[in-house]
């Protein structure tokens, strides 16, 4: 059974100052079939998209690597539910040995021509298929952040901590929100994890392939 069904919740990162307010949103065990659901669509939908998109996963990275010298794939540790840390996947859209700090536009000097392309329509993050599929993410959720970003937030703001009683996922408001920073990014999370229910997330998937199939994603 997956850790998160567990009756005792371990917060994997420290300083964390609202565990019971936190608590009270663990819909894994607060309403655990809807939870369960929820799981089997990630899963379902996951492979529905890996299968689906195994031409891309063959041709993207010749493109990639056509375009710029480095890795095809980009990893970088983030934090999930609960705080604790995974691997996250993507197609590398920066130059070699550019620094990761968030790309506010795609524009940015560091993001080759090809990766503009990957970014406007979010084929970059078609590696957190597998991210889903393993249940380190979900569909829908907060976009899982970097620890030292979310700390710093954090540290003004405890309430901030309610990301982290659910899994981060690909999107959750309409547009691209790599990080999940800014105080409106904030309470758009909150509000959808106060209130989470499946038609919640019904309607923010179909927003994120309608945006997608548009390039609205950036």
């Amino acid at each position: 059974m997956e850790q998160e069904f567990d009756n005792h919740i371990q917060y994997h990162i420290s300083n964390i100052s609202h565990k019971a307010f936190i608590d009270d949103y663990n819909y894994a065990l607060k309403n655990p079939i809807k939870w369960k659901i929820k799981r089997f669509i990630d899963i379902s939908h996951s492979l529905i998209g890996i299968t689906l998109l195994l031409p891309a996963f063959i041709i993207i990275p010749i493109l990639i690597r056509k375009d710029s010298d480095g890795p095809v794939i980009f990893k970088q540790q983030r934090i999930g539910m609960h705080g604790k840390m995974f691997t996250i996947y993507k197609f590398r859209t920066m130059y070699k040995n550019n620094d990761t700090n968030k790309v506010e536009n795609i524009n940015d000097y560091r993001i080759t021509k090809f990766g503009k392309f990957l970014r406007k329509y979010s084929l970059d993050e078609i590696p957190q298929l597998f991210n889903i599929l393993i249940g380190d993410m979900s569909l829908v959720g907060p976009r899982p952040m970097r620890e030292e970003v979310f700390k710093q937030i954090q540290s003004v703001e405890p309430e901030y901590e309610l990301r982290i009683a659910t899994k981060p996922g690909l999107r959750l408001n309409i547009g691209r929100t790599d990080g999940g920073a800014g105080p409106n990014m904030a309470k758009i999370e909150q509000e959808y994890i106060k209130k989470w229910s499946l038609i919640s997330d019904l309607k923010i998937f179909l927003h994120i392939v309608s945006d997608t199939l548009n390039g609205k994603n950036y």
